[in-house]
């Protein structure tokens, strides 16, 4: 509805989780989106193994569906953080997120943010865990959106993915499977040194590559520098 109210076509720019589900939406409605960025965004989750893709394999449906019952349907957000921060624990801590050393201001208020995670609706959550990171529907073209599957070969936006180089949350080969899914379009990748968090927060990546994101989303023709 969003995208109507602006005129029916927009670009969009998803980070990762958001990344898939605009890819997602690009593929179900392909004549609504003029450009898309997928910023360290889970696409092909058979491309590679990743921190999250490894705690989910430890932890069964049922189980998840046993917690989220006693939780009133609701994932808190402490679950989730406790769900991988132990393996995950370096891609959370301010340094290699914000990409700045000795700043304790910042660090602290980094810490105050990546203590309050949100808490998640305990179906998306499921369904999110089974369909995509477990069976990778989006990435094998049986991923069902609003009565029709969303097929990421039907996406004609020219696409921009920004992936982080060691990050283990989204895994490289998880996000630059793009190029080889989306062969109906131009797709440019760029992989930055960092992190999973330095892609969204990062002083180098958002005065270097977010700069240049921003500029191709401005240009008329699909040119990346």
């Amino acid at each position: 509805m969003a995208i109507d109210d602006l005129g029916g076509r927009a670009s969009l720019v998803g980070l990762c989780q958001g990344g898939w589900l605009a890819a997602a939406y690009a593929a179900r409605f392909p004549g609504k989106v003029t450009k898309l960025v997928l910023a360290g965004a889970p696409i092909d989750l058979a491309a590679a193994e990743s921190g999250i893709t490894r705690a989910l394999a430890a932890v069964s449906q049922a189980t998840l569906e046993e917690v989220m019952a006693l939780a009133g349907g609701w994932v808190s957000g402490p679950l989730s953080l406790a769900l991988w921060s132990d393996e995950l624990s370096g891609e959370f801590s301010a340094e290699p997120a914000l990409q700045c050393v000795g700043d304790a201001a910042l660090t602290a208020r980094f810490d105050d943010w990546n203590a309050r995670a949100v808490d998640l609706p305990g179906a998306y959550f499921l369904q999110t865990a089974e369909w995509h990171f477990r069976e990778n529907r989006l990435a094998r073209g049986c991923f069902p959106a609003l009565g029709r599957l969303a097929r990421l070969s039907d996406i004609d936006a020219p696409i921009f993915v920004l992936a982080a180089a060691d990050d283990e949350i989204v895994a490289l080969p998880q996000a630059t499977a793009v190029k080889a899914l989306c062969r109906a379009t131009n797709v440019a990748v760029r992989v930055e040194p960092g992190r999973h968090l330095s892609l969204f927060m990062g002083q180098r990546t958002l005065g270097g590559a977010w700069r240049e994101i921003a500029g191709w989303l401005t240009q008329r023709d699909n040119s990346v520098a």
